[in-house]
């Protein structure tokens, strides 16, 4: 930091504005006039300026926020006066296109990667990365440097930053780069190297951070694994996202290539009997080696000794019954039960029409050529027609002079 010297008197506010004047607005180019953002950059170092060497040193002259310093500015210079009716409007522009410069910075970590250094701002109310706006020209790596240095006194290794080793996040159109700083002695000797900026230095574990903190919590998720990965790769546990040459992204990687089992043409064992325990009239299915164990017919069964339900395999258990098989296919003892082929050939006794199945669910059903006579249907028996009643009296009718006669 540069020694500064201000007047020992205390100096007027008129006094004041024209050093500030002819320190920072003097030499400006004519172009810098006519940007609000580059105009108020200026005026943003003079606000600096004042801050530090005059109301710190006087206490006649007041501190002020920056609109309230720029309005002063444009009211006493003589180079702002022109602008006074812009003052406003500028200053709105300004913290615009402020709250969009890309914000860059970098995380301090300890050798062991447990601890990473956080900066308290001049007023105490919050904890946050070290980090800043990015200069017209300045490249983020160079941001990165600067702020961390500018902060907390600390000046990376040349080779301390890898361009890589970064976690970015975009906020309200603002984009926020932290570098990842490694092998940061704990014991050295952090100072701030900027005025009214930071207040405190500190370590802090990653579960132990404090509670008010400013753009730190969403890049912790990442860097937790961003240390994961390194360390995987330092052991050499890191697997390639890539399958290896001439092997599917299936397959086992520490099967040796050279084994029969990734030939395509290999030839599978043939398969023990599955026996069918659940009806001992029906036959032992055997696995038919032309099959692959992908179909339903060829998987070996489960607990219990059950089927999957996949059609071909009903004649592996015993069907269902309901109150109207005796009706459909005659009176059977407790022990029958039906496999495929004696269902068709029923189906063939009450239809009169042979079904085949050839694995076509499409086609199963159609009958081929011509139907056969339908069955002769027996005619309901006729009713026969209830006696009538005889009737107690004969019918009668009345008249008008009859009705009044029985009244009268």
């Amino acid at each position: 930091m540069q020694a500064v010297n201000v007047p020992s008197r205390n100096p007027t506010m008129e006094e004041v504005m024209d050093e500030l004047q002819s320190r920072f607005l003097m030499n400006l180019p004519a172009s810098e006039f006519a940007s609000s953002e580059r105009l108020f950059f200026q005026i943003e170092q003079c606000y600096w300026f004042y801050e530090d060497f005059y109301a710190d040193h006087h206490a006649h002259l007041s501190h002020l926020k920056l609109n309230d310093f720029a309005r002063k500015m444009f009211n006493e210079c003589s180079l702002l006066q022109p602008l006074q009716h812009q003052c406003e409007s500028m200053f709105q522009d300004f913290k615009a296109y402020q709250s969009q410069i890309p914000v860059v910075g970098g995380i301090l970590l300890n050798p062991s990667k447990t601890k990473l250094i956080l900066v308290r701002n001049w007023k105490g109310t919050s904890w946050s990365l070290p980090r800043g706006k990015v200069n017209q020209a300045e490249s983020d790596v160079e941001c990165a440097k600067r702020e961390v240095f500018e902060e907390c006194g600390y000046a990376p290794p040349s080779n301390a930053i890898n361009t890589k080793d970064f976690i970015e996040f975009t906020t309200n159109q603002q984009r926020m780069r932290m570098y990842i700083i490694t092998d940061v002695p704990e014991h050295f000797a952090f100072a701030p190297q900027t005025r009214k900026e930071i207040s405190l230095i500190q370590w802090f574990e990653f579960d132990d951070l404090p509670k008010k903190t400013w753009g730190v919590l969403p890049f912790m998720s990442r860097l937790r694994r961003w240390i994961t990965s390194k360390k995987n790769e330092k052991k050499g546990k890191k697997r390639n996202s890539t399958p290896g040459k001439g092997r599917s992204v299936s397959a086992p990687r520490n099967r040796p290539q050279n084994q029969a089992t990734d030939r395509v043409d290999m030839i599978l064992p043939p398969s023990p009997p599955i026996a069918v325990r659940q009806n001992p009239t029906q036959q032992h299915v055997q696995h038919d080696p032309s099959r692959s164990y992908s179909t339903p017919q060829a998987r070996p069964r489960g607990r219990n000794n059950l089927n999957r339900g996949h059609f071909g395999t009903e004649k592996q258990t015993s069907t269902s019954c309901d109150q109207v098989n005796e009706e459909t296919f005659g009176v059977r003892d407790t022990g029958f039960s039906f496999n495929v082929d004696e269902m068709f050939k029923v189906n063939e006794e009450l239809t009169g029409v042979k079904f085949t199945y050839n694995g076509n669910p499409h086609d199963f059903g159609k009958v081929k050529g011509p139907r056969p006579p339908p069955l002769p249907t027996v005619p309901p028996p006729k009713e026969t027609p209830k006696p009538k009643s005889p009737q107690l009296f004969a019918p009668f009718t009345f008249d008008t002079g009859d009705i009044m006669a029985c009244v009268k």
